[in-house]
C-alpha cells in the first residue's frame, strides 16, 4: 500500500559527490597525531585539540566542563585578565568544551599569530591554578543558569527520560543538582586536568592559511611545551545500562501551562554500514521542516510550534529521540499523533516521491557539513570519536540515494515499534 504524497519543499538540485581531500595523519609530537586541511590566501588558521572520551570514559561531567572553562582563568603569574589581555593582543581566540564522546580546546588567530598564540595557550594551560576567586565566580554563575533551566519543562522530561532509560549508572543517566557546584575545588580540576593530557587520548587537527614554515613553528611548540602529560592515561570509566520495560513517566512543573514530551529508545544496534538508511528513516519521521510529524502535528494541526526527532550515538550504540513543547490539554493527542505517525511508517510504504525529496534533503544538508576548510575539523573529529575511517564519508550519499520504500518499511518495523519507545512528559501534567 502506498502512501498518497505529503506536501514538502521544492525538489532541489542533485548533489553528485562530497569534495574533501582525503588527508592522513601526520606526527604532531610526543605520539599525538596530527591532520592538517590547508587553505590558502585567507590569512586565518586553527589548532584543535581533541581528547577522546570525554565524559563517557572520565566521569565526572561538571568537573570537567568546569575544568574546561576554567582552563585560562589563572596561573600562578598571571589571572584572568593578563591571559585575556595577552591573548586578545595577538588578535587570538581560545575556548575549551567537554562533550559526551570528546573534549576539545580550539585557539585561532591570523596565520601569522597563530604559532606565538599557541605558545602562549600551552604556558597559560600547563599553568593553571583555577583561583578560588575565578571558580566561585563560575560557581555562582553555572548554578544560576541551571536553577534557571530547571524551572522548565524541557529539562524534567530530558533529565526523567534518561533516568528511565539509561538509569543513573550510565553518563546519561547523571545530572548536576545545585549543591554539587560546592564539591568543586581548585585540587579537584588540576587533577582533571592533568588526566585528560595523555598522548593516548590526544589527537589534533590545524585548518587554515599556513606555510610549512609557520606549520613547523607550531610543531616545535608542541614540542617543548605540550611534554606535561599524566604519567599514565586514565582507565574508562564502567557504566551499566537500565534493563527494564519501557514506561511512561510524568513530572509536575510549577507556575507553566506548557507540557514538554520526549520519546526516547535507547541500546539500538544499528553498523556503521545501516546508519545513513536510518538517517533517512528518522528524517522521514521527524529530521526536517518537511517529516510526518511537523506536518501532521504543526502544520495540519497546530498543536505545537515544532517537533523534532533525532538519531544520537552516545556511545556504542544509537538512540533515538523524539521531542516537542505542547500546550497542557494537547498532551494527550500529541503523544497518540506521535504513535500514529510512527505506525504508520511501519505499516505503510513511503510513495517514492516522498523518499526522493527526503534524500534529496539529507545529501544537501550532509554537503552543507563539508563547506569551509574550517567544517573538515569537525568531521575528523566524528571519526575518530566513532572509530570509523573516510569510507564512511565517501558512501553517504550513495546510500542514502540507494535506499528503497521497501527498505524504509522494513527499517520502520524493526525499529519504530511505539509500544518500545520511553516516554517522559514534564509540565503541567
Amino acid at each position: 500500500m502506498m502512501k498518497p504524497d505529503r506536501k514538502l519543499g521544492p525538489q532541489g538540485k542533485t548533489i553528485d559527490a562530497l569534495h574533501f581531500e582525503h588527508v592522513n595523519p601526520t606526527g604532531f609530537g610526543h605520539a599525538v597525531p596530527l591532520w592538517f586541511f590547508p587553505a590558502r590566501d585567507c590569512g586565518v588558521a586553527r589548532i584543535y585539540l581533541y581528547y577522546k572520551g570525554g565524559i563517557a570514559h572520565h566521569g565526572e561531567g561538571l568537573l570537567h566542563r568546569a575544568m574546561h572553562q576554567l582552563m585560562l582563568s589563572g596561573t600562578a603569574d598571571s589571572p584572568a585578565e593578563t591571559i585575556h589581555a595577552t591573548l586578545e593582543s595577538l588578535g587570538a581566540t581560545a575556548d575549551g568544551t567537554a562533550d559526551l564522546l570528546y573534549c576539545q580546546h580550539t585557539i585561532g588567530a591570523r596565520s601569522s599569530k597563530l604559532a606565538d598564540a599557541f605558545r602562549r595557550f600551552l604556558e597559560f594551560r600547563n599553568g593553571a591554578v583555577f583561583p578560588d576567586s575565578e571558580l566561585e565566580v563560575y560557581r555562582t554563575a553555572a548554578a544560576s543558569e541551571l536553577k534557571s533551566r530547571m524551572a522548565t519543562p524541557r529539562y524534567w522530561s530530558y533529565r526523567k527520560l534518561m533516568e528511565q532509560m539509561v538509569g543513573s549508572g550510565h553518563f546519561q543517566g547523571q545530572f548536576t543538582n545545585l549543591e554539587d557546584y560546592a564539591a568543586i575545588t581548585p585540587a579537584l580540576l588540576r587533577t582533571a586536568a592533568e588526566e585528560v593530557w595523555n598522548p593516548a587520548n590526544l589527537f589534533v587537527v590545524i585548518c587554515g592559511d599556513l606555510n610549512e614554515p609557520q606549520l613547523a613553528d607550531i610543531r616545535a611548540i608542541w614540542q617543548e611545551h605540550g611534554a606535561a602529560f599524566a604519567a599514565t592515561p586514565r582507565d574508562p570509566k564502567s557504566w551499566t545500562h537500565a534493563a527494564h520495560q519501557p514506561v511512561h513517566v510524568e513530572h509536575a512543573v510549577a507556575n507553566t501551562n506548557q507540557v514538554s514530551i520526549y520519546f526516547g529508545k535507547s541500546e539500538l544496534d544499528i553498523p556503521d554500514s545501516g546508519y545513513y538508511k536510518m538517517l533517512v528513516l528518522n528524517t522521514l519521521l521527524g529530521g526536517f521542516f518537511g517529516s510526518r510529524l511537523m506536518q501532521n502535528i504543526r502544520e495540519q494541526k497546530g498543536l505545537t510550534y515544532g517537533i523534532h526527532s533525532s538519531l544520537l550515538k552516545p556511545g556504542p550504540h544509537y538512540q533515538w529521540l523524539v521531542s516537542s513543547d505542547v500546550k497542557a490539554e494537547n498532551k494527550a493527542l500529541v503523544i497518540e499523533e506521535i504513535k500514529r505517525e510512527m505506525q504508520e511508517l511501519r505499516e505503510v510504504s513511503v510513495s517514492a516521491d516522498e523518499l526522493g525529496k527526503v534524500q534529496q534533503y539529507l545529501c544537501g544538508n550532509i554537503k552543507m557539513g563539508f563547506d569551509g576548510i574550517f567544517s573538515m575539523a569537525a568531521r575528523v573529529r566524528e571519526l575518530q570519536v566513532h572509530g570509523r575511517d573516510y569510507s564512511f564519508m565517501d558512501s553517504a550519499l550513495q546510500e542514502i540515494r540507494a535506499v528503497s520504500p521497501e527498505e524504509i518499511q522494513s527499517l520502520a518495523y524493526n525499529f519504530l515499534d511505539p509500544n518500545s519507545f520511553y516516554i517522559a512528559s514534564a509540565g503541567a501534567v
